[in-house]
């Protein structure tokens, strides 16, 4: 303690910075207070050790822990514990236990019934537990069942007693212990098929066969019948119910073979049931059989069921391949397309009833759905589609020709066709405009043919002007025809200028019209210059011109008329009164197109001709033209040319 105290103080010397006696002396004293320990302080310390010591070893006696008994053994020893009770308690227990598992050891791996039952009763009574127990126990009703096994197979002589002892001979596992990693491992050496037991009792089985045919047939049946379901994929419901009736007849309705058979062939018998309803109803296309059949498949939820080596029948989903699966997919498509095709006709019909252009172009949309093309209803509204194109054509050409009349006649004839005006108009319109308004598209129509009827209404003020010679006429026709806009249907359904026509100050009736006013203005100066002042000679004067072209167009009016008196005479058939009839399209085909609905219009009114006025307003070449005979008689193209 003097050397240690010294050391201190050198150290203290060497890190102090101040040689300061006091500070030193404190120091010093500080650090041999701290490492002065008596003797009563290491006896307490001693004494407290033995007994922690005593304590570990009551609780590795408790627990029977051999390990844990051996270490606080030896830490005893350092601690002069050899005169302790509890010493001397711990000594013998762990050499007993060590001598039981060592015992133990021994009876695993031997396989001796008698010592594993005695060494479980020790293993009790000294309260040793672990992993060697449940081994034990397990081993023990191994081998205890082996025997009895064996006494089994050495007394049975029936046939169903030696199939009983040989089919569980053939499931028995000999079990044997392994030291290396303490476990319980099935024997390779001990294999109960080549016990002598089993033998034997497989050559008495033989000769039980070899007496009885049929006791041979029932051994050997439920072999075939387990390869059948397990070859089940190949195998056909004649044949399964083939070997179900075999087996029935040799009495074998209680084999667990037999059983899963029965189980197997009712569900296929099932299945296929199923699947020939689904193809009848595919075949009779009716949709009630086929939802009826497919609910039917939905029972199985998409769960099929096959025999499996353990005897017992397994579940796994159905998957494409299988006959149920592609059958199924194919009557829900097959259910699908029926159900759209009767949506589709159901349209159709309703179409058809409400005479509607647009429900017909909606419904006529899903026709690819009819699996019929003869179907009536289809029939039907394609039929009524296709007059209400034709109509809505001829409107379209009736609007760029800017005809009002004529586009006032179709609209009157689509609504005698169709549900109503609206219901026409509405749909006929969209080529033209982009989308209208049902309550709105007469309104648009009406529109366009005021439009139109202005511009018409400006030519013929014009021609009545020059006709008449009516100067005022003529100066507000020109007026108007020079502020005129021609307009068109806009995609919005409202009016917009037509830069494709040429302007109304640009026809030939307008200049016409601009060089009679000129005439006329040019005659007033002349007039004034010469004194002349009578009213009717100016008149006469003015119109000395326009009386000459007029005569000239008569001529050639009457001429265009005996053109179309010899054409139908010569192009034309007789009809059961006696008549002679032609169609339009003949004669638009062989005159000039251009002025034939006026000639012909002139002849009707000068009695020539009879026809339906209707049939120059809605267009068509099948209109027919009849030639009043006994006026037509005395009129030919070389006389009354100035009729």
């Amino acid at each position: 303690e003097v050397e240690q105290s010294f050391h201190f103080q050198d150290c203290v010397m060497k890190k102090s910075a101040y040689n300061n006696p006091n500070t030193t002396l404190r120091i010093l004293q500080k650090a041999v207070r701290r490492s002065l320990r008596t003797a009563a302080e290491k006896q307490r310390e001693f004494d407290r050790l033995r007994g922690l010591c005593i304590r570990n070893l009551s609780e590795a006696v408790v627990d029977r822990h051999l390990l844990r008994l051996r270490e606080e053994l030896k830490k005893g020893i350092e601690l002069q514990l050899e005169s302790h009770p509890m010493y001397g308690r711990a000594k013998l227990l762990a050499d007993d236990i060590e001598k039981f598992q060592k015992a133990v050891l021994d009876a695993l791996t031997s396989r001796e019934a008698k010592g594993l039952e005695s060494l479980l009763q020790v293993g009790v009574k000294l309260g040793i537990k672990g992993n060697w127990e449940k081994l034990a126990r397990e081993l023990l009703a191994n081998i205890q069942e082996e025997i009895l096994l064996k006494s089994q197979l050495s007394e049975a002589n029936s046939r169903f007693e030696l199939e009983a002892a040989l089919a569980k001979a053939k499931e028995f596992k000999a079990l044997e212990y392994d030291p290396n990693d303490d476990v319980l491992i099935i024997s390779k050496s001990n294999e109960p098929m080549k016990w002598p037991e089993t033998l034997a009792a497989q050559e008495r089985l033989k000769q039980v066969f070899e007496q009885n045919p049929d006791i041979k047939a029932q051994g050997e049946l439920p072999e075939k019948i387990l390869a059948m379901l397990l070859d089940f994929e190949n195998a056909t419901l004649e044949e399964l119910r083939r070997l179900l009736s075999e087996a029935m007849r040799l009495g074998l309705a209680d084999d667990p073979i037999v059983k899963l058979l029965a189980e197997y062939l009712k569900f296929k018998e099932r299945e296929k049931k199923v699947i020939d309803a689904i193809r009848a109803a595919m075949k009779q296309r009716s949709i009630e059989a086929l939802t009826s059949a497919l609910d039917e498949a939905k029972t199985f939820n998409g769960i099929c069921k096959y025999p499996g080596k353990d005897g017992k029948l397994h579940d796994r989903k159905y998957v494409e391949g299988d006959e149920f699966f592609d059958v199924c997919a194919e009557g829900t498509a097959l259910l699908k397309a029926l159900k759209e095709e009767k949506a589709a006709i159901k349209g159709l019909v309703r179409a058809i009833k409400a005479r509607s252009p647009k429900m017909l172009d909606l419904a006529l949309r899903y026709k690819h759905k009819i699996f019929d093309k003869r179907n009536p209803a289809l029939f039907g509204a394609e039929s009524l589609y296709k007059e209400f194109e034709r109509q809505r054509d001829q409107l379209h050409s009736a609007i760029d020709e800017r005809k009002p009349r004529v586009i006032r006649a179709l609209i009157r004839d689509g609504a005698t066709h169709f549900a109503n005006e609206e219901s026409f108009v509405s749909h006929a319109l969209l080529g033209i405009i982009d989308d209208v308004d049902e309550n709105k598209g007469s309104q648009i129509v009406e529109t366009f043919c005021k439009h139109c009827e202005s511009e018409l209404r400006i030519l013929a003020r014009l021609k009545m002007g020059m006709k008449r010679s009516n100067e005022p006429y003529l100066r507000s026709g020109i007026k108007e025809a020079k502020k005129f806009v021609l307009k068109k249907l806009g995609k919005d359904g409202k009016l917009v200028p037509n830069d494709k026509l040429e302007p109304l100050t640009e026809r030939q009736v307008v200049k016409d019209a601009q060089m009679v006013l000129d005439s006329r203005g040019g005659q007033k100066i002349e007039g004034k210059v010469d004194g002349k002042t009578s009213h009717g000679r100016r008149n006469s004067n003015a119109s000395l011109g326009v009386a000459n072209n007029a005569q000239k167009g008569k001529v050639w009016v009457n001429k265009q008329i005996a053109e179309l008196v010899d054409t139908i005479k010569k192009l034309g058939v007789k009809d059961p009164s006696g008549s002679t009839t032609v169609k339009l399209g003949v004669l638009q085909d062989n005159m000039n197109s251009f002025v034939l609905k006026g000639v012909i219009r002139r002849a009707k009114r000068k009695k020539f001709i009879d026809f339906d006025p209707e049939i120059l307003s809605l267009g068509g070449g099948n209109g027919m033209i009849k030639l009043l005979d006994e006026k037509a008689e005395t009129w030919t193209s070389k006389a009354q040319l100035n009729y």
